[in-house]
């Protein structure tokens, strides 16, 4: 009855099959002998055939699950199985030291020890003493090779001559005397190292001038190398700068040249120690009133001197035999000081020459 009803729903529906339709669902043989209760019964053999179907599916799918995750827990055929876990053995236990007693043939061996260890270090630093006298000994040999080959008396003829003399003279003191502690400048300094070295210097006016050259009212190699330290000593930043070279009688050159100079400490208690008001003192009130501004004025003061070198030639000997050096350091400390009062005060009592020779430093 139900089947017949839910035939006749089929049938009779809202929205009824079209029934030229319906026989093309049964199979070909029972297609002629179609009719609605027919058609009911197909319809409800297909409905418990797909209700068996899915139960059967809903079924299947955990079994296929876990076959699944044991195909990818187990390892493939070719690796090999893990190791069996083992139990870690147990630390060894520390051995105890074995404490050696103080007996007198064990210390007598660790003296023996001592000192033979005493004597290995004593042996490195004979050495290492050694090897650094020898490297001194050919450092020096081959620094003399050096500079007899550059300023030697065989080169003098063919290498030296006027010109050259004044060129290497004024490039090789451009910065003054090379020595320590002569008030340089730590920049003019790492650049004049690069150009020039005392041992050149000392070197090349051996080998340019006479060995009885006059120098103002000096005379000789020695006192020209003095002069050149006591104004390295003396004065700050020392600059020397050729501008013009020209050529006279006999032989002679005359060098323009300007010297940029910075008064420090050292020049005003060296070269102008009339400067310095001493304290406590009661005598030449006026003078010592006067000294003060002054000194505090030039201190640090930058100086741009023009100065005239004139060299003698001797062709015979291939040497300088008279150097004349004049610095005018008027017109600088005028425009310091702007007083010629002041500026006659500054120099009359100053311990340069008017050679230009800056007298006995008196320290």
């Amino acid at each position: 009855m139900a089947a017949f009803e839910s035939n006749r729903d089929f049938v009779s529906g809202e929205n009824p099959l079209n029934a030229t339709r319906l026989p093309a669902l049964l199979p070909p043989r029972q297609q002629e002998y179609a009719s609605p209760r027919r058609l009911a019964s197909v319809f409800t053999r297909k409905r418990e055939t797909v209700d068996a179907q899915s139960e059967l599916m809903s079924a299947l799918v955990p079994l296929t699950q876990l076959m699944a995750a044991a195909k990818s827990s187990t390892p493939p055929s070719g690796a090999d199985p893990p190791a069996p876990k083992t139990l870690s053995p147990a630390p060894p236990k520390p051995k105890r030291k074995r404490i050696r007693l103080k007996t007198e043939r064990r210390r007598e061996q660790c003296r023996n020890n001592q000192a033979r260890y005493r004597d290995r270090q004593r042996g490195i630093v004979r050495e290492l003493e050694q090897s650094v006298q020898h490297l001194e000994q050919e450092i020096q040999g081959l620094t003399t090779r050096r500079h007899t080959l550059r300023y030697g008396a065989q080169t003098t003829q063919t290498k030296h001559n006027v010109w050259n003399v004044v060129v290497e003279y004024f490039r090789l003191l451009r910065y003054g005397f090379l020595m320590p502690f002569c008030g340089m400048d730590p920049n003019v300094a790492a650049a004049s190292s690069s150009d020039a070295e005392p041992h050149d210097q000392e070197f090349f006016l051996r080998a340019a001038m006479a060995d009885d050259v006059g120098v103002g009212e000096l005379a000789g190699v020695d006192a020209l190398i003095e002069q050149w330290k006591r104004y390295s000593s003396c004065f700050g930043s020392l600059h020397l700068k050729l501008k013009r070279l020209e050529q006279q009688p006999l032989g002679n050159v005359v060098a323009t040249a300007t010297l940029s100079l910075t008064i420090t400490e050292a020049t005003l208690r060296y070269v102008f120690p009339h400067l310095l008001a001493l304290e406590g003192s009661q005598s030449h009130s006026e003078d010592l009133g006067r000294a003060s501004p002054l000194y505090a004025r030039l201190l640090r003061e930058r100086l741009e001197c023009p100065c005239t070198v004139r060299f003698m030639w001797d062709d015979s000997t291939g040497r300088v035999t008279r150097l004349d050096t004049a610095i005018d350091f008027l017109s600088p400390l005028l425009r310091a000081l702007g007083s010629l009062e002041d500026v006659s005060y500054v120099l009359g009592e100053a311990r340069i020459t008017p050679a230009c020779l800056i007298g006995e430093i008196q320290i």
